[in-house]
């Protein structure tokens, strides 16, 4: 090969290997640029932290220099705390569920006026009125089928003394059986509770455990037998007595034959007047008379159109306690909610049929404790805040 060719080949090989190591270098500078920068980024990122942590000692030196207690993170509550409130705000729950059930009443029809309100499984006996019936209306067929005829009702008349002292007694009798006053817990809400918040939302509402006056039972001229109340019926076989111990004394201390027979019949028909009364008209174990009972019952169901029955199945409250370090500059830490599950029905009181019925949840927002103790001055204090209550048959 001549030489210049040689040299040629030498000169671009040459020329190749210096580009190549250019571009090498070229790599490494820009390699350890990055390396810099990633280095001066950590260390302005560390300066800053360090920075932070320079100012949150200068804030915690501040804090203690001013005395202000330390944060520990924890509120503590006492024992029974929250108990009041929280029953508070389940009794804001129970008169909403009131107001809830007293808007889904059935309309009243036949001229009947309202609602009777029963707490739980509070009673009334019905049935006492339809039994002293029954047994005034034997009285009434012994005494005629022993020859004494129902008095005159031509005229107008009161109650026998006998009756004027009973309605005395049931006076007493009344007040002592259904005004008893019953204890409960404080943090519970009860069926009375929501029966008394029910019967003020209702237009018109009567309450069975309500104490009542017995009231003055008049004749009016020719009212038939059917006609008469419970205690008017009792004044008619009252006078029917007298009839038959009048007729009586007409056939002698020892009557003989058919006589003796028809005193006979006189002496039991009076005998069983006399112990039918004994019963109706003697109080019981708990100073209710069963006649003026009766005789309230029968007013009563002259005006109630529909029987309401209220349960509370549970009532309640919740605690949350909020940890965070504005509770040190006055936030309230403690927040309680109230609420219950109640139950109703609305039955027709001459068969008993449903009218409508549901289940309850009524509960109420959660609320700091002082604007608990401040909703009821909102008056004076215009920072006080209102509780929310809400009510529906689901969730």
């Amino acid at each position: 090969m001549p030489s210049f060719i040689r040299i040629g080949v030498y000169l671009i090989a040459l020329t190749l290997c210096n580009i190549t190591t250019a571009h090498a270098e070229d790599d490494n500078t820009e390699l350890a640029k990055e390396t810099a920068r990633i280095a001066a980024e950590t260390a302005l990122i560390n300066a800053q932290a360090a920075q932070r942590n320079a100012e949150a000692a200068l804030v915690k030196a501040k804090v203690d220099a001013w005395g202000l207690p330390s944060y520990s993170g924890e509120t503590e509550l006492g024992s029974g705390a929250g108990v009041i409130e929280a029953t508070i705000l389940a009794t804001a729950a129970a008169n909403a569920a009131g107001r809830y059930i007293a808007a889904t009443a059935p309309q009243l029809t036949g001229g009947k006026i309202g609602y009777l309100v029963l707490a739980g499984d509070e009673g009334v006996n019905f049935s006492q009125l339809a039994i002293i019936r029954v047994q005034l209306d034997g009285l009434r067929v012994a005494f005629q089928n022993a020859g004494v005829p129902d008095p005159d009702l031509a005229g107008t008349s009161r109650l026998a003394p006998g009756m004027a002292i009973a309605a005395v007694s049931a006076v007493s009798g009344l007040f002592r059986a259904e005004t008893s006053v019953t204890g409960v817990e404080i943090n519970g809400i009860s069926d009375r509770t929501l029966a008394t918040a029910t019967s003020g939302a209702l237009s018109s509402s009567f309450l069975a455990s309500a104490p009542t006056i017995p009231r003055d039972e008049a004749f009016v001229s020719g009212k038939l037998w059917m006609d008469q109340a419970v205690l008017q019926r009792i004044d008619t076989l009252s006078g029917m007595r007298q009839q038959a111990i009048d007729l009586r004394k007409t056939l002698g201390e020892k009557p003989v034959g058919a006589n003796a027979a028809k005193a006979t019949q006189l002496d039991s028909v009076v005998a069983r007047f006399d112990s039918a009364m004994s019963k109706f008209l003697s109080p019981d174990d708990k100073g209710t008379i069963p006649a003026a009972e009766a005789a309230r019952v029968e007013r009563l169901g002259s005006r109630i159109g529909s029987i309401l029955r209220v349960y509370v199945d549970k009532a309640g409250g919740s605690i949350v306690n909020t940890k965070n370090i504005s509770t040190i500059f006055g936030v309230d830490p403690v927040k309680i909610s109230g609420g219950l599950i109640a139950s109703y029905i609305y039955t027709d009181p001459n068969d008993g049929s449903v009218k409508k019925s549901g289940v309850l949840v009524c509960r109420t927002t959660l609320t700091a404790l002082r604007h608990i103790q401040e909703s009821g001055r909102k008056a004076t204090n215009k920072t006080a805040k209102s509780v929310s209550v809400a009510c529906s048959e689901s969730l």
